[in-house]
């Protein structure tokens, strides 16, 4: 009877319930909830004796199906106006409802008098939610705290709208919740737009990590936003930079960071990564144009993984090679 009302087999759940015997178990409620069966729920909350859990709540709320939520609800004795019975409704109801963007449960909650008893940090723990509406709505109906956290997940995932509004109820309410690493989180991101949004109107800055993020990003994705950091920012860059586009295989990023950033040297672990990925045109550069030293574990793995062409690489520089 679970998997049938899993899969909203409406008939299936009546017949075994009058044939058999086993009847079902809470789960059943929960799966339909779960994939916004109403009918299924309906039924059984009429003819069984299963309670719902919490899980179905929170699961009918992490799919917006106000209709749903309504129908629990009633069924907890909800339906009479009394707000009262929300006193211990879960919190992940509504944690679940904002990080899924459902406005309308959101509101449907609200006005029943359940935001009241939910804890405070509502806003962290749905940081998630990429819906700007719930965001503002939380902010101004329940007064969360917009934090650190908050901020740096909307600038790691590019979401401008929000951090713009982050921004001016941080300028209203004197809290200063920015920092550094918003802008460190939307390189990370390749998020340039984000980038030079926060440039140019807050003044936390970056750190060195910024740059290294970005161009850690596979396929030299993050060159953009690289390029952006070195022409208008001052934090340059760490070792870490290097370690990141060797591994990775960016011959571009590699050739940028050369230009601007010669002197920071990378790791032999580093060129050990590279060997081990076959990264031969990042092996070349290196040797040719850097001075890095290569270690033995290096001309290891190129012999043992068959890196013919790698093998021939260090052969041409064993001077480069370490004691």
């Amino acid at each position: 009877m679970d998997k049938a009302a899993e899969n909203d087999r409406l008939e299936v759940v009546k017949w075994l319930h009058v044939n058999r015997t086993e009847g079902c178990t809470p789960q059943a409620l929960e799966l339909a909830c779960q994939n916004g069966h109403i009918d299924i729920v309906r039924w059984l909350l009429l003819n069984r004796t299963e309670k719902p859990t919490d899980r179905c709540l929170i699961r009918a709320a992490g799919i917006s199906s106000l209709e749903l939520v309504q129908l629990l609800e009633e069924y907890r004795g909800g339906g009479g106006g009394d707000n009262n019975v929300y006193d211990h409704i879960h919190p992940d109801v509504i944690t679940w409802a904002a990080n899924y963007g459902n406005i309308n449960v959101i509101k449907y909650f609200y006005s029943r008098g359940v935001l009241k008893h939910t804890t405070p940090g509502l806003l962290g723990k749905a940081m998630s939610c990429r819906n700007l509406e719930i965001i503002q709505f939380l902010v101004e109906i329940r007064s969360e705290q917009i934090t650190p956290e908050c901020i740096n997940y909307a600038a790691g995932h590019g979401l401008l709208d929000t951090i713009k509004y982050y921004h001016q109820k941080d300028k209203e309410i004197h809290h200063n919740g920015f920092t550094a690493t918003a802008m460190d989180r939307a390189a990370s991101g390749g998020h340039l737009e984000m980038v030079k949004w926060l440039h140019f109107n807050r003044s936390e800055g970056c750190t060195k990590q910024a740059l290294d993020n970005a161009v850690s990003i596979r396929g030299g994705k993050g060159l953009d936003v690289a390029r952006f950091l070195q022409a208008n920012r001052t934090e340059g860059c760490s070792k870490s930079a290097y370690v990141y586009t060797i591994e990775s295989g960016s011959l571009e990023s590699l050739h940028f960071l050369h230009e601007y950033y010669p002197n920071i040297q990378a790791s032999a672990h580093a060129i050990e990564g590279a060997v081990l990925l076959g990264h031969t045109e990042i092996i070349h550069f290196i040797l040719h144009h850097r001075n890095e030293m290569y270690s033995t574990r290096s001309l290891t793995i190129a012999n043992t993984r068959n890196r013919l062409e790698i093998v021939h690489l260090f052969n041409q520089f064993p001077n480069r090679k370490e004691n």
